[in-house]
């Protein structure tokens, strides 16, 4: 079995830089393995955290 992907050194800075322009852009969300997590578990928990944040806009 192929041990899991790791986030390289800096990933934390570069995500703070997305969403830092992600500002400008009003309605645009991200979600994805690279940005909160590898598992799948992760991926959904995620993505029904966004979801739910966006019913209740």
């Amino acid at each position: 079995m192929a041990p899991y992907p790791q986030y390289t050194i800096g990933h934390l800075d570069r995500i703070a830089g997305i969403d830092e322009q992600l500002k400008a852009l009003p309605g645009l969300h991200i979600r994805a393995s690279w940005r909160d997590g590898i598992a799948v578990g992760d991926c959904i928990r995620n993505g029904e955290k966004l979801a739910e944040s966006l019913a209740d806009a």
